[in-house]
């Protein structure tokens, strides 16, 4: 699936350099908060897709990569969560 119709290629060109940077140090990041490689994979790909879908906002941010690694953490501490509630529920 393309960039969709709303998105300018210059978003997408500005968006890979940072996609590069960024993603093995959120895949780190994830693999250590979730110990679970896949889960892990899954969960920086989702920060990634929303960092991506706020990009006129979040590329204008002094660090964009402390929001996305913000918004990883926080889909990290729901999978957590859920852990424990199924947890609890069994």
């Amino acid at each position: 699936k393309g960039p969709s119709p709303d998105r300018s290629p210059g978003e997408l060109d500005q968006f890979e350099p940072f996609f590069r940077r960024e993603h093995p140090r959120l895949l780190a990041t994830a693999t250590a908060l979730v110990g679970d490689r896949e889960v892990a994979r899954e969960l920086v790909q989702e920060a990634l897709l929303k960092t991506f879908g706020a990009w006129s906002n979040v590329s204008c941010l002094e660090r964009p990569g402390a929001w996305t690694r913000r918004v990883l953490v926080n889909l990290c501490t729901d999978v957590h969560r859920r852990r424990s509630t199924e947890q609890r529920a069994l």
